[in-house]
């Protein structure tokens, strides 16, 4: 009972994986990410708004010393401008896609981080358990060793039993503090290491798995990334063409103008116009500079789409040999299991020999280190399985938040 309760705060204290990912999102990088999706909405906005006519307010004022023949002294004016395009060879229309395609493209590149940084958080959490488990298994060993110190310095005050053998076992007694310092060194490193991934101080791993399912593979957002980054860029060609098709154009002004030191030598002008343009051109030769410019950049798009080719091969080889890995892992946990329960059997036997003097320290030794380290391995085993199972979601093209438990 007294165990339970220490137990208790300590499971509640403990943060698990699930929780730990949540936590990514505040991570400075993905906050990044995050801004530079942002700046492409706002982007897209702006070029949204381009389409709308614009009206400029303008005035002026000036006087002149001396005055001009036929004009007055001083003139003073008001004037209101408004400019459409009412079509500009589908320019804005381009732009707007390639916009488009760059704000998908900022989403899916954030949300390939976030899953890799979540595969990267996942590996270091079971690493963490598989220190935890070896850390386990060596004090284990270590308060066995100590029981076993007790009794020998009784046998040795008592004459059955020789110095040698407690110096033996003192010297074993070191080296696991040893050992387990080392590990603990190690736990604390991957500790910092993903606080720092996640932007959450991280003190104690609590338990989680993942569900163990088939899924099928598909494009990773990094290769959606790619191909709306390549959508943006024959946006950008169509750009370039627009500029070989038809533009009309309104303008319409009106002014308003005032007027002093005026005389019959400087007589006063009109006070008012309204004017309005209606323009309209298309360019019928450049020298093919347009066709060669739009050109330029649809060969940029499909050097881009060999790149996607080669990144989605990569990725299907990875999910094979996920898939492959995972029944490793599998037969890995068999053998570690029958080498943990042959070796506790083993132990035991040694033990009661030992105990009975019939099998010196060494052999006891010997037969305690291979019992823990089989029950370590047992553990690494089971938790090398979980990240198998990670990176074999993770390569079919999964958000692998999604089936951890």
């Amino acid at each position: 009972m007294k165990k339970l309760l220490i137990l208790v705060p300590f499971l509640l204290n403990a943060s698990g994986l699930k929780s730990m990912l949540n936590h990514t999102q505040d991570a400075n990088l993905v906050k990044a990410k995050e801004l530079q999706i942002q700046a492409k909405q706002s982007e897209l906005r702006s070029v949204s708004k381009e389409a709308m006519p614009t009206v400029d307010l303008g005035a002026f004022i000036s006087d002149s010393h001396p005055r001009s023949f036929m004009q007055p002294g001083i003139m003073y004016g008001a004037s209101v401008k408004l400019k459409y395009a009412i079509y500009d060879g589908g320019l804005k229309r381009a732009k707007k896609g390639q916009k488009r395609f760059e704000l998908a493209s900022a989403k899916f590149n954030k949300s390939f981080f976030t899953k890799s940084l979540y595969l990267q958080v996942v590996q270091d959490y079971y690493n963490i358990k598989s220190l935890d488990a070896l850390i386990d298994a060596l004090r284990q060993k270590l308060h066995t060793l100590n029981e076993q110190l007790k009794k020998t310095k009784v046998l040795v005050s008592s004459g059955f039993a020789t110095d040698d053998n407690l110096y033996s076992i003192k010297g074993a007694i070191a080296l696991v503090k040893d050992n387990i310092n080392s590990l603990q060194f190690q736990r604390k490193s991957l500790l910092s290491l993903m606080s720092l991934k996640t932007n959450y101080r991280i003190k104690r791993v609590g338990n989680s798995h993942f569900v163990k399912r088939k899924v099928r593979f598909r494009a990773n957002d990094l290769i959606k990334a790619l191909r709306m980054k390549q959508s943006a860029i024959l946006s950008g060609a169509k750009m370039v063409k627009s500029a070989t098709n038809p533009h009309i154009n309104l303008d319409a002004s009106y002014n308003m103008y005032g007027y002093g030191r005026s005389d019959r030598m400087h007589p006063e002008g009109q006070n008012h116009q309204a004017k309005i343009n209606l323009t309209a051109g298309i360019r019928l030769y450049d020298g093919g500079a347009t066709k060669e410019k739009a050109q330029a950049i649809k060969l940029q798009a499909m050097s881009l789409g060999f790149e996607i080719k080669q990144k989605l091969q990569e990725q299907r080889v990875q999910y094979r040999l996920s898939k492959q890995k995972l029944s490793v892992a599998r037969e890995h946990i068999r053998a570690m299991k029958a080498q943990y329960q042959a070796q506790k059997k083993l132990f035991e036997t040694v033990k009661k020999q030992y105990e009975s003097g019939l099998a010196d320290y060494v052999s006891y030794l010997d037969a305690l280190s291979q019992m823990v380290s089989a029950k370590a391995n047992l553990a690494k085993a089971r938790y090398e399985l979980e990240i198998a199972y990670a990176l074999y979601y993770y390569y079919a093209g999964y958000d692998i938040k999604r089936f951890i438990r």
